[in-house]
């Protein structure tokens, strides 16, 4: 039933519980992948609409970027976050064999390498919107990262190998198809066609996704779900520096 994967994905990528006991079996998940743009610009939405009401009450840009930031954790259940808490973790453990890295991302427990990587992106992230919120069209940066970040989700899914022999992620990368990430792309083309420099800067996205592909399976053998959430992370930082340099 293709009606409800928006549902699917939506339930996955959010703490919104629309239909909590509905039916999903593996081949959904990995066919939602497709709408994780679209949860994307619903969560750019509510970020856009709380920036327009704190801007029309003068409130402060820095705080109203921490409120985005808040808010999209609430939504999200800071999902995404601690994905790339445990990726920064394993990948840059001293001395760690590709097991060993694999076993640091599966532990509950957040180091030093996670806590600094989290800390630095979200201050990244907290600078960048800071910035953005200044400019005129801050709406579709708004719009670029969010879709963008997990856009990348779905490329990697689609174009690289799993590096476990189990676990959650492998349910998406198993059902992933090429055609899951040409529906994601066409949820990207309203950005696209708005303004060509957004066309840059989905190429940039597009690129770093590929390059961190390859890194991952040089590390660990291919991606896992706490790579996916590190690129999204990543992807969407990137996007707010790249909106900032170009805009």
């Amino acid at each position: 039933d293709y009606a409800k994967l928006p549902i699917v994905a939506i339930q996955f990528l959010t703490r919104i519980p629309l239909y909590p006991n509905m039916a999903v079996d593996s081949v959904d998940l990995g066919r939602c992948l497709a709408f994780f743009p679209f949860v994307g610009a619903l969560i750019a939405s509510a970020a856009v609409g709380l920036a327009y009401v704190a801007l029309e009450l003068e409130l402060p840009l820095g705080v109203i970027a921490a409120l985005i930031l808040l808010m999209e954790a609430l939504i999200t259940g800071a999902f995404h976050w601690d994905g790339l808490a445990d990726t920064f973790d394993g990948f840059y453990s001293t001395h760690k064999t590709r097991e060993e890295m694999l076993d640091i991302m599966h532990d509950s427990r957040i180091g030093v390498m996670g806590a600094l990587a989290v800390v630095l992106v979200a201050l990244l992230q907290y600078s960048c919107l800071g910035g953005m919120l200044a400019l005129r069209d801050y709406q579709w940066g708004i719009f670029s990262a969010y879709m963008f970040g997990k856009w990348g989700c779905v490329y990697l899914s689609v174009a690289s190998a799993y590096g476990r022999k189990e676990g959650k992620g492998l349910v998406f990368l198993a059902n992933a198809r090429w055609p899951t990430l040409f529906v994601a792309t066409i949820f990207l083309l309203p950005l696209l066609w708005i303004d060509q420099k957004n066309i840059v800067i989905f190429i940039c996205v597009m690129a770093f996704n590929a390059l961190w592909g390859k890194y991952s399976e040089r590390k660990v053998g291919g991606v896992t779900g706490d790579v996916l959430g590190a690129s999204a992370r990543l992807s969407e930082t990137l996007t707010m520096l790249l909106f900032l340099i170009l805009y």
